[in-house]
């Protein structure tokens, strides 16, 4: 009997920490974020992450429209970024690091530097 209370109250611990990161990093991805890998973005480009999880992509001197954003949400553990866009294609990125002034992105299943996107808040 000890040894299942014991069980349940890890599983329980666990589900909360899961939960803390995943709200943790629902408020850290919030606010507008700068590609710093231009060569391959719009030097101008912006990534603004809203509460209401849509992103929209904003370039500079251009009005954004329906096909600048998708929704966007983070798996259970906080630990992946699943965006949907307009015509339903889902990307999955794992997030390597998210701080209040950074974020780094990998494509899931590729651990090539070139698929990595690193960005800082403005």
């Amino acid at each position: 009997m000890k040894n299942k209370l014991l069980f349940l109250s890890l599983i329980s611990i666990s589900l909360i920490a899961c939960n803390a990161d995943t709200k943790s990093n629902q408020k850290l991805i919030l606010g507008t974020w700068i590609p710093q890998r231009l060569d391959a973005m719009k030097i101008d480009q912006r990534l603004i992450f809203l509460e209401n999880n849509i992103a929209v992509n904003v370039t500079q001197n251009e009005q954004p429209d329906a096909n600048d954003s998708v929704t966007y949400k983070l798996s259970g553990d906080g630990k992946f970024l699943f965006t949907t866009e307009k015509n339903g294609r889902v990307e999955e990125l794992k997030i390597i690091k998210l701080t209040e002034h950074e974020m780094v992105l990998l494509i899931k299943g590729n651990d090539d530097k070139n698929d990595t996107l690193k960005l800082k808040k403005e």
